[in-house]
């Protein structure tokens, strides 16, 4: 009897640790499993974030509404938890107020340390001010503020625990452009864009054109001590307009900035993806396919035109160069004025408001001696087409070369400089260079183009008589811009730039010769 009583006993007591060890092995396995269906869910989570900043950012230079309406739609895509055993889409609010805990926000995003703006690299602050906002938080969250609300748990509620909060949060930043006004090429150039004096430059969108435009240097250089970074600017009253400046370069020694003010430059964006030329697919015209012209105003050229047949008043070196007329004495012809483009022997009877100029019109083709005007007193008039203009190696230097008198390629040229032939534009006259505009001509918008293999230096002296309209290519030289201010074309393509003076320069660009679009990638 007492044996029978002790077994009872010992069941008994083992019935109680059998049902408290199942207790425990179910609270340890409903444990298990709300933490791995949490960290499933953190998961699920950290993919919307992802996503959501990444959809946002694509669209966070152009168009802050639509950004976060994408973010927005994008979070919605992805689920995180279940209610009642539906997938819970990731709701975030459009926090359209840019509050910086809210579910979306607009910003921008510091990769390096940036000693001007006092921000250290990792630094993400709050901004709604479109072309400073490179960059979209996105934080999906399952909490008590949420609109998903906490997350349910599937065994917390046996013990007591229903729910449990959890988020997570992604930056996603946007790079590059689909458009820029000024790409400055050189891959390593020290100060490849290099500003000095009182230069004013501005770089803004051509009427008709609503794409974003911005100033890429594609220099790696850094290493400020000083003039060793890529961007390089001294003297305090430069000044600088335009969305952005990128710089291929990274941290805060990539630029040089000496004496001026941060409101005096655009954000400058260390670290940005390299732009590719956006015209190194274009061919150079086969120079040696074309007429050859020889050679207007250089060492030993000809001055003279057609004078009466099917040529008159056309460039000329022979009699043979006019058909059914003789090469003689280019004819003098108003230049502006009331009595432009009439005949005329004096000024000012002949041409009130206006100058008594020898007048030569020119066709295309290969000037195998270049153009050079260095006469107050010579008009060039270019026929619209493409024109190679090289340099004989004899004389002065000539390309294109105008120091005085006018030259008027408002008609569509595109001017191709080969060999040595060298770009000197500056003087007292007038000068217009209009490109061709023919959408089936493959130089269509092109006005000047250096050649690959001719590294001469390019310079430009700005006047208030200087038009200069359509891309202007110097794909492997530098180009020295200075004087009293121009309009600079609508898209500048250069190895280097060297702008200085006392003039504001101005890019209007018009979407020709677009940059690869923008990038965007996760930076947290």
């Amino acid at each position: 009897m007492k044996f029978r009583k002790k077994a009872y006993r010992l069941r008994a007591v083992a019935g109680v640790w059998i049902a408290t060890m199942l207790f425990l092995i179910v609270a340890m396995l409903g444990w298990a499993m709300d933490t791995s269906y949490v960290a499933y869910v953190v998961q699920q989570l950290q993919v919307a974030a992802d996503a959501a900043a990444l959809a946002g950012a694509a669209e966070a230079k152009t168009d802050l509404p639509l950004a976060r309406l994408r973010a927005q739609a994008t979070g919605a895509a992805n689920t995180a938890g279940m209610t009642a055993s539906v997938p819970d889409p990731v709701l975030l609010e459009l926090n359209e107020a840019n509050l910086p805990d809210g579910d979306i926000v607009t910003g921008r995003f510091y990769r390096w340390d940036h000693p001007i703006e006092g921000h250290l690299a990792g630094d993400f602050v709050e901004t709604t001010l479109l072309g400073h906002v490179n960059s979209v938080k996105a934080v999906a969250r399952r909490t008590d503020t949420s609109l998903n609300g906490r997350l349910p748990l599937l065994f917390g509620p046996i013990f007591g625990v229903d729910t449990t909060e959890v988020s997570r949060d992604a930056i996603a930043m946007v790079g590059g452009a689909t458009g820029a006004g000024l790409i400055v090429l050189c891959p390593d150039c020290e100060c490849a864009l290099d500003f000095s004096g009182t230069t004013q430059l501005t770089l803004a969108n051509a009427p008709g054109y609503t794409g974003e435009s911005i100033i890429q240097v594609n220099s790696d250089a850094s290493g400020c001590m000083p003039n060793r970074g890529a961007l390089c600017a001294d003297g305090n009253a430069v000044d600088i307009t335009a969305p952005g400046i990128n710089l291929v370069a990274k941290g805060p020694e990539s630029y040089c900035l000496s004496g001026l003010d941060e409101s005096d430059v655009p954000p400058i964006n260390p670290g940005m993806p390299y732009i590719p030329d956006p015209l190194a697919g274009l061919p150079e015209p086969d120079y040696l396919l074309m007429p050859d012209r020889d050679c207007i105003g250089g060492f030993g050229c000809s001055n003279k035109a057609c004078v009466g047949g099917l040529d008159d008043g056309f460039h000329c070196n022979s009699n043979d160069d006019c058909p059914g007329g003789a090469c003689g004495v280019a004819p003098k012809l108003c230049h502006q004025g009331d009595n432009a483009d009439q005949v005329c022997t004096s000024v000012p009877f002949d041409c009130p408001n206006g100058t008594c100029v020898t007048t030569i019109r020119v066709r295309p083709g290969y000037y195998s001696g270049g153009i050079r005007i260095t006469s107050s007193t010579l008009k060039l008039v270019l026929e619209s087409g493409v024109y190679s203009l090289d340099h004989t190696g004899i004389g002065p230097d000539s390309g294109l070369v105008v120091t005085a008198g006018n030259f008027d390629a408002s008609a569509g040229v595109m001017l191709h400089i080969v060999n040595d032939g060298v770009v000197y534009l500056g003087g007292n006259g007038t000068i217009i260079v209009n490109p061709i505009e023919d959408e089936t001509n493959i130089y269509n918008g092109v006005s000047i183009f250096q050649s690959r293999t001719n590294f001469q230096d390019a310079t430009i002296i700005g006047t208030d008589d200087m038009f200069l309209d359509g891309t202007y290519y110097f794909p492997h030289n530098k180009l020295i811009v200075g004087g009293e201010g121009l309009a600079l074309g609508n898209q500048l393509l250069t190895w280097e730039l060297d702008m200085h003076g006392t003039g504001t320069y101005t890019i209007l660009y018009d979407g020709e010769n677009p940059a690869p679009g923008y990038k965007v990638w996760l930076v947290k």
